[in-house]
């Protein structure tokens, strides 16, 4: 019997989790919903792909791992490699923090979109895995099964289709994001979902790409050659920004807007935010550059918590990572990181077991 995983979504979380379960199954099928970019290009299920990434030395570890050569690639592809301290000037809310002679911990700095594209790269060598793109899952395949429901499959919609796919499984992972939508269908299998806990934090951010003005040059006191990051310092402080390097001599600035204050998306109106900040730091070195495009914006949706690693009615078949189980505030960049952690984890317990009965519970622990 040919013994099948699917995968919901195609972003970091879905490729490697997809990656890591070939070794374990006759057949892994990966469903996206969009078509992946030509080229270097933002998903539009990433809605906040233009704001500013990081991938923390954790994320990096396990990407390789599960992808060898990773590393090689970015190299290739000169990623800058930032080290707060060291050529990024990090102001906390503690203040500044002290300048270093060496680089104490890198961690990847470049567009999401360039990032995904890189760890796609390695994804499609993979000839084990079949991707469908423009694939909407529309609903799991459940039987209620003694002792507990198992989940046994998906059927799905490609665009343009009339009609929807059945597709068996033994295993289900559920890697589609904030967007997951599981939770709506363990109710209407008249199965109670997990418990969830939601924090809305009211903030907004704004992301533009520059570039330096053709000769212009930073003073040479200027220490920090890879960017500035200034943390906000609420309730009293709700402003942020970061003007951070990224691949192919971009640069990115990110602004951050609390208690539900807007972005500006015209220059006058960035300078005025940045002038409100702690430090003048960035609003200082914006005269060196020039923009390459227009402001976008992302009000952050809310923070949540699925509580799959303490539900009761948890069906066999079915695990849930990434975004799908816990969304955090961006600010601290853990998100992808986590992704890539939680496919490491899977693959740490598909080595112990593949049990559609024993893996979901060792997995949520």
């Amino acid at each position: 019997m040919t013994r099948t995983a699917v995968v919901i979504g195609g972003g970091i979380a879905g490729m490697c989790s997809a990656k890591v379960l070939v070794d374990h199954y006759d057949r892994v099928v990966l469903l996206e919903r969009d078509r992946y970019p030509d080229e270097v290009g933002g998903r539009r299920g990433v809605p906040q792909s233009k704001m500013f990434h990081t991938l923390l030395e954790r994320g990096r570890r396990e990407i390789e791992d599960i992808f060898p050569g990773f590393h090689k690639l970015l190299d290739e592809r000169k990623m800058p490699k930032v080290s707060f301290g060291f050529n990024c000037a990090l102001m906390t809310p503690r203040g500044w923090g002290r300048n270093l002679p060496v680089p104490v911990q890198r961690s990847l700095f470049c567009t999401r979109a360039m990032l995904e594209s890189t760890i796609r790269d390695l994804f499609l060598q993979e000839s084990r895995i079949e991707l469908i793109e423009e694939a909407v899952v529309n609903n799991l395949l459940i039987e209620h099964d003694q002792p507990r429901p198992s989940v046994s499959g998906v059927t799905y919609k490609r665009r343009g289709d009339s009609e929807a796919t059945t597709l068996p499984a033994e295993l289900v992972v559920d890697a589609s994001g904030f967007s997951s939508k599981a939770s709506q269908w363990f109710k209407a299998a008249g199965i109670n979902p997990p418990e969830e806990h939601e924090l809305d934090p009211l903030l907004t951010y704004g992301g533009q790409l520059y570039k330096m003005k053709e000769g212009a040059r930073f003073p040479k006191s200027w220490w920090w050659t890879h960017g500035a990051f200034i943390q906000r310092v609420p309730p009293t402080d709700n402003v942020a920004a970061h003007l951070i390097r990224q691949e192919e001599d971009l640069w990115l600035l990110t602004l951050v807007a609390g208690d539900g204050l807007e972005i500006p998306k015209h220059a006058e109106g960035i300078r005025e935010f940045l002038g409100k900040m702690r430090s003048p730091l960035i609003h200082d070195m914006l005269p060196y550059f020039e923009p390459i495009d227009e402001v976008t914006t992302y009000r952050l949706p809310k923070n949540r918590w699925r509580y799959y690693e303490r539900w009761d009615e948890a069906p066999s078949g079915f695990v849930a990572m990434a975004a799908a189980t816990c969304v955090f505030n961006p600010n601290m960049g853990q998100g992808m990181s986590v992704a890539a952690g939680d496919a490491g984890i899977l693959k740490q317990c598909l080595e112990t077991t593949t049990s559609p009965d024993e893996l979901p519970a060792l997995f949520f622990k």
